[in-house]
């Protein structure tokens, strides 16, 4: 169904160069056809400035739902082998749907790592709250294995937050040079360690984070969205 849709359609629109670079391998489109339209994020999630609101002792990640290829295990795992004083001053939150297999499995798996304490789960969240837990976080991390735009990346950024993902699919188009990239839970690590021990990397992420946000509005979607369009179109 897809492959026939592709061929039929006159254009295509998707979020990132990954994305279109798939669409053209998977597809067996001509590359010209397929126009990249990169999102932005939500008015409602803001960076909190408000004075009591100083960074917290937690590591955010932001899966959304608990499918395979969030990859949320990596994200324990690197965080349990932080060394013990880090371990022991930080808690790991994590956003998602908390109900399925994916999060089932997630959950024992945490069990087995002996991660319970450490591991705190909220489900759902509105927006307000997404905005806090990203605001006072003291890093963001994403370990998904594939992301059609990496959305979550940008809206910690967004907030201020020093981000570190993985260097897979579109998450390094996102997060250009304002983040770390890594390729493993072991690298993970490593780099959770380097940022959670310098302040001094934390405000540079942070800065570069905000900055490399104001890159992505809207508006842009908006008018790339519209100059992707044949001209036959009313």
């Amino acid at each position: 169904m897809y492959f026939l849709s592709a061929h039929k359609a006159q254009t295509i629109t998707t979020f990132s160069q990954n994305s279109k670079n798939d669409v053209v391998k998977y597809l067996k489109v001509k590359s010209d056809k397929v126009h990249v339209t990169p999102l932005a994020v939500s008015d409602s999630i803001l960076r909190q400035k408000s004075k009591e609101n100083n960074k917290k002792n937690y590591i955010l990640a932001v899966p959304g739902t608990f499918i395979s290829r969030k990859n949320v295990e990596n994200t324990v795992f690197a965080f349990k082998h932080l060394p013990a004083n880090l371990k022991n001053t930080y808690q790991l939150v994590v956003v998602g749907h908390t109900q399925g297999d994916g999060f089932n499995k997630l959950k024992d798996f945490v069990a087995s790592e002996d991660m319970v304490e450490k591991v705190v789960f909220t489900g759902r969240v509105t927006d307000q709250e997404l905005s806090n837990l990203y605001s006072w976080a003291k890093l963001f991390v994403c370990s998904s294995l594939y992301e059609g735009f990496g959305l979550t990346i940008l809206e910690a950024m967004k907030c201020g937050t020093p981000v570190i993902s993985y260097a897979n699919s579109s998450l390094s188009e996102v997060i250009g040079k304002a983040g770390i990239l890594v390729n493993n839970y072991t690298e993970l690590s490593e780099a959770m360690y380097r940022v959670l021990s310098s302040q001094t990397l934390q405000n540079t992420l942070k800065h570069k984070g905000l900055k490399r946000a104001t890159h992505y509005s809207w508006a842009k979607t908006a008018t790339s969205f519209l100059a992707s369009l044949p001209k036959n179109v009313n």
